[in-house]
């Protein structure tokens, strides 16, 4: 299964937005994607219920390695802010894309990943 979640600005490019395949996570979202994230670098998601704007938290295992491989220095600045408050550098703010969060849940437990909610 093959989920994509496109990014509300880029719905007119094919190569924008969130891809979950059984790879990894590419993200093409914005100007600041992380690129292609593997499973096998993915330790758990966590979906932050944070009112008006939830966000979902990829947790990786070597969180500096996509700190490095920031494109420029306030990229890299947002990235480490990430790690510092959110435990990684890899957020994506949910409100930012059109998807079912159901989808995306069953998305996410089949590729048996730990998942978990955190209500703010």
């Amino acid at each position: 299964t093959i989920m994509i979640l496109m990014s509300r600005s880029s719905l007119s490019s094919k190569n924008k937005g969130l891809v979950f395949s059984k790879k990894g996570i590419s993200d093409n979202s914005s100007i600041i994607a992380y690129g292609e994230i593997p499973w096998k670098d993915v330790t758990e998601i966590i979906m932050e219920d944070v009112p008006q704007k939830p966000r979902f938290l990829v947790m990786v295992k070597k969180p500096q390695t996509f700190i490095d491989s920031s494109g420029n220095n306030a990229i890299k600045n947002l990235r480490k802010k990430n790690l510092a408050e959110h435990g990684s550098p890899v957020l994506f703010e949910s409100d930012q894309f059109q998807f079912d969060l159901n989808d995306f849940e069953a998305s996410i437990g089949s590729r048996n990943i730990r998942y978990s909610k955190k209500a703010f």
